[in-house]
């Protein structure tokens, strides 16, 4: 076995993405037994270990991978979002959102940080998007939210037919979408992470009964960006969410495709 740090050749498997979620992804094992590779992260970089196989079999393996990563307590997951000042402001004064903050359009909470990073870049993309908030919600409606939810595309693997699958669709209030992880750089990444969308009543539920507290983290995303720009290495392991993977029930699991 050999071990591949920095940037990856068309023949190696790549790492140095500074990402400690990797660490979930322990090895990888073929159909007929066969070790595929490791990864490993003895600090928050990561390290990728593989035993005669090629970067494109282990892409594929890890690419199989749909898990919800996030900070989550026994009775809460943090889950990410983005606006300008004035939703921002309200929202931290009260505790959960309020006007400004719309309940007739949907609304996509994200539980990976860094891909609420690529989506406002860092919280400097645009006005709407310059306030990052960390928001601490009830897990047991975090959980019923995704029992209520239909993908945002069709999947055979998931819908007995394409009508079906529109049909829930059109009736669910909740929708998900698998999106590719990024790393600090916001490079994707062969495995995905989930962005979740609340419409109609799983709206007024997330403001009403399942946000229990939320924090204004812009300050914190901007000094991590500058670690990032400057090359920090002891700033950025010090500080990157540590991001678990959260034990979803075998059946929500199942109904949303994750693995």
């Amino acid at each position: 076995m050999r071990t591949v740090m920095g940037k990856a050749s068309a023949k190696e498997i790549g790492c140095g993405l500074l990402d400690p979620r990797w660490r979930l992804f322990k090895q990888a094992t073929g159909r007929n037994g066969t070790v595929l590779g490791r990864v490993e992260a003895s600090s928050r970089y990561v390290h990728v270990t593989r035993a005669a196989c090629t970067a494109k079999a282990f892409h594929l393996w890890v690419a199989m991978h749909k898990q919800i990563r996030a900070i989550f307590t026994d009775t809460t997951i943090r889950v990410y979002q983005a606006y300008g000042d004035q939703i921002a402001d309200v929202a931290l004064r009260q505790g959960t959102f309020a006007a400004p903050f719309s309940f007739s359009r949907m609304t996509w909470i994200k539980p990976s940080f860094l891909w609420m990073m690529y989506r406002c870049g860092w919280g400097l993309k645009d006005e709407n998007q310059k306030r990052v908030l960390a928001i601490d919600i009830d897990r047991a409606g975090f959980e019923r939210a995704l029992s209520m939810a239909c993908l945002s595309h069709f999947d055979s693997e998931l819908y007995p037919s394409e009508t079906a699958w529109k049909e829930k669709l059109q009736a669910s209030a909740v929708r998900i979408q698998w999106d590719p992880e990024r790393d600090i750089f916001f490079r994707p990444l062969p495995h995905r992470s989930l962005q979740i969308g609340l419409s109609g009543e799983a709206v007024h539920m997330y403001a009403g009964e399942w946000i229990k507290s939320i924090t204004d983290i812009t300050e914190e995303a901007s000094r991590l960006k500058k670690a990032v720009d400057a090359g920090d290495r002891s700033y950025l392991e010090a500080n990157l969410p540590q991001e678990q993977l959260y034990p979803l029930p075998r059946s929500i699991a199942l109904a949303i495709g994750a693995d």
